[in-house]
């Protein structure tokens, strides 16, 4: 028997399976029954992801706090602040789904110092990479002093590799909008014999 994909007035628009391609890279594929494909598109997506990040920590991934400051926009509450934030190259990564953005919160919230601004509005907090012989207090986010077991969060990649992890993460997110699009756009597939008969 050999597989026939039918023609493009057969296309369906799968709204679902294109929510689910975004929410996680193959969940679409595999919610339209093709479970081997989606379980390809997961493994070479997430895997140029995370490798990204294996090769850039995780300053590959950095809106700048683009999103969380439309939030506090709509809450009427003053912006914070980012320090080396790459909104533009996020924009390509956030294809990947919530997975993008947890990564990003996690580097925004869980490893970059945070420090009050004294001549912004109050409540205003800037964020930012720790130096490389800087410490962060693990409680306030605030710089900490280099006490035995006081370490930086994180150290931020050489320029090069930065680049480099950085884009790896990008083009997951772009070929995940490509996937998105595919499962979205589902044009059925049907079963022919080998004699040719439906």
């Amino acid at each position: 028997m050999t597989e026939h994909t039918s023609d493009h007035s057969d296309e369906q628009l799968q709204p679902v399976a294109g929510l689910l391609a975004f929410v996680l890279p193959g969940l679409g594929h595999a919610y339209l029954g093709q479970v081997r494909r989606g379980i390809f598109i997961a493994a070479g997506i997430l895997g140029l992801f995370f490798g990204g990040i294996l090769v850039a920590g995780l300053d590959a991934v950095d809106s700048g706090l683009y999103f969380a400051n439309r939030i506090r926009a709509f809450q009427n509450k003053p912006p914070h602040v980012a320090e080396g934030g790459d909104a533009i190259w996020f924009a390509g990564q956030m294809f990947v789904g919530p997975v993008a953005f947890a990564v990003d919160a996690v580097h925004q919230y869980g490893f970059k110092i945070r420090e009050p601004l004294t001549a912004g509005p109050d409540g205003a907090i800037k964020f930012r990479p720790p130096l490389p012989d800087e410490a962060r207090d693990s409680n306030t986010g605030q710089t900490a002093g280099r006490a035995p077991g006081n370490v930086p969060s994180y150290r931020r990649a050489m320029a090069r590799v930065g680049e480099v992890g950085t884009l790896a993460c990008m083009l997951a997110g772009l070929l995940n909008l490509i996937a998105i699009i595919d499962a979205s756009w589902h044009r059925p597939r049907v079963r022919r014999t080998a004699g040719g008969g439906a």
